[in-house]
């Protein structure tokens, strides 16, 4: 599956903002993009300043949400997929090609991360098959990924 990366507009963050999951996150909060809107930003920026993107699929479906949060330490990773597409064996070929977008359109970064709850083992598990290591911490996992 190919995916397409756009900034993220108005109109996809009130439909991410719908999504709704029976798993361990049950919503996605998108107060940051309404607050950058209101503001005037353009693009819009999500929390902590993050550049996001919405990310569609082959059929032209918004298929998720992208975020890259560039820090001193590396730039940490903030998704999404829409739910109709969770538990299909896709969120690999996501992250992958999430981090193949960062590599072609952000050069320098020596450390890609995430950080997820360590209750989230459906995320970890999809983490670590896209080559992230894991390092525990208190509340959550730090998951990470070295050029």
């Amino acid at each position: 599956m190919k995916f397409r990366f756009e900034p993220i507009n108005y109109s996809e963050v009130l439909e991410i903002e719908s999504w709704r999951y029976n798993g361990f996150e049950k919503a996605i909060y998108m107060d940051r993009y309404h607050e950058s809107r209101e503001r005037g930003d353009n693009p819009l920026k999500g929390p902590m300043g993050c550049v996001g993107y919405s990310v569609y699929n082959d059929s032209n479906i918004l298929f998720g949400l992208m975020e890259y949060y560039f820090q001193d330490d590396g730039v940490y990773l903030g998704l999404a997929i829409n739910p109709i597409y969770i538990g299909r064996g896709l969120s690999t070929a996501f992250i992958t090609s999430g981090i193949d977008f960062l590599n072609e359109e952000y050069k320098g970064h020596k450390k890609v991360k995430i950080e997820v709850h360590r209750k989230n083992i459906q995320g970890i598990k999809a983490y670590e098959k896209c080559g992230f290591k894991f390092k525990q911490r208190e509340d959550d996992i730090l998951l990470y990924m070295e050029e």
